[in-house]
């Protein structure tokens, strides 16, 4: 059994999030992505209006030909039933995947409006404020404002002046405080299942030698090890998925409040230096910004390096090498086109995470193995009880009690 480090979910995460976003491409062939696309024209024709988006989506998951107008189809039709969150997943990938292609805007039986997604709809970073992007989010954003997570981010952002300048970013390092000092019950459990179970390696190397041939009285030697020393193998999987969703929660109160943050900034984050470094520097809080993604991914290197806890295993050493390396690489990639406003909140939990960890892993330092414990040959475990023989004085001096 390997070991884990203690923020090592992180490398689930992004296998999820890449998953995520490269499912929904080449699902089905080119000839059932054009009979999808069909169909969708003859429902809207029909007037069933949910029948079509649900064929022009299916449409846009394959690669062919009116890929782009299928993408487009749908997120017409999305915002004809009030779907708007569909409708900016649709543009979205558009603007991403086609920003030079033609396609027809109009509904099936209008006026044509062939125009390029790139000047028409807008870029993913600046979308143009007449153009139906912008319209989608609009709508949506009037949508959202009925619920509770919307009016918590605009509760904040009141609280702090509503200034363009300070109040959105106030708002959120606010909320972010908040919700890590909520989670920190969570975290420390998590610690703690982690420092167990890297307590027991030395003597889970010593069973694994002792039972090397014999895998059935190794995994009941194992289980008498974690109960005797009061481990819980699944400790730190359980605290991992209870704060998935709750991570997820966050990231939906993020997106909710997208739109409004199209009017806050963050230092460099204004329309002046956005509009001297475009694709580079955001223009404001709804757009992606790549020196704060940076700035992301190397208090994710850091993070992972403080919060990894000392190993004697040379194998379970290089993984953490591995993983401090490979997560922030791979969220770089992974959130790229994410609003900064979600990159600023992951940057402020990840400081605060770190602030933590660092503290906590301080405090319960001396429950970490040492080369001099850890490397197997000073201690060796009893085959039928799994405890660990006493050696030195106190073995003579329970002998001499006996006589």
């Amino acid at each position: 059994m390997h070991t884990r480090t203690f923020r090592g979910w992180w490398l689930l995460l992004a296998v999820l999030a890449t998953a995520f976003m490269v499912s929904g491409c080449n699902r089905m062939t080119a000839e059932e992505a054009q009979w999808r696309f069909e169909e969708g024209r003859k429902r809207e024709a029909e007037n069933n209006l949910v029948g079509a988006l649900a064929n022009y989506e299916a449409a846009a998951k394959g690669k062919f030909d009116q890929q782009a107008q299928a993408l487009t189809d749908a997120a017409r039709v999305a915002i004809a039933v009030k779907e708007y969150d569909k409708a900016i997943q649709s543009y979205t990938f558009l603007v991403q995947q086609f920003p030079f292609q033609d396609v027809n805007f109009a509904a099936p039986g209008e006026p044509e409006n062939r125009q390029k997604v790139r000047e028409y709809v807008g870029t993913f970073a600046d979308h143009n404020p007449n153009g139906p992007f912008y319209a989608a989010e609009k709508l949506a954003d009037e949508k959202n404002k009925s619920n509770w997570a919307y009016k918590t981010m605009d509760f904040l952002v009141a609280l702090t002046g509503r200034n363009p300048y300070y109040s959105y970013a106030l708002a959120i390092l606010i909320f972010t405080i908040v919700v890590k000092v909520a989670m920190t019950p969570l975290t420390k459990s998590q610690l703690r299942s982690t420092i167990k179970m890297q307590a027991v390696q030395p003597k889970m190397k010593v069973l694994q030698d002792q039972y090397k041939d014999k895998p059935e009285e190794l995994n009941k030697a194992v289980m008498r090890l974690y109960k005797e020393e009061g481990v819980n193998p699944f400790g730190c999987a359980m605290n991992m998925l209870v704060q998935f969703p709750i991570l997820i929660g966050l990231y939906q109160v993020i997106r909710l409040y997208n739109f409004q943050f199209r009017q806050g900034y963050f230092l460099w984050i204004t329309e002046k230096f956005g509009s001297m470094a475009p694709g580079i520097i955001g223009k404001n809080l709804a757009q992606p910004d790549t020196i704060l993604l940076v700035l992301y991914a190397v208090s994710m290197y850091i993070s992972t390096k403080i919060s990894s806890v000392p190993t004697t295993d040379p194998q379970a050493r290089q993984q953490q090498q591995m993983m401090s390396i490979m997560m922030p690489v791979m969220f770089l990639f992974v959130l790229k086109s994410f609003p900064s406003a979600f990159i600023l909140y992951w940057l402020v939990f990840n400081i605060l995470s770190t602030w933590q960890t660092f503290h906590l892993m301080k405090a319960h330092a001396h429950h970490f193995p040492t080369p001099a414990s850890g490397n197997g040959s000073a201690a060796t475990v009893d085959a039928p009880t799994g405890k660990t023989p006493v050696k030195g004085p106190a073995r003579t001096t329970a002998r001499r009690k006996r006589k």
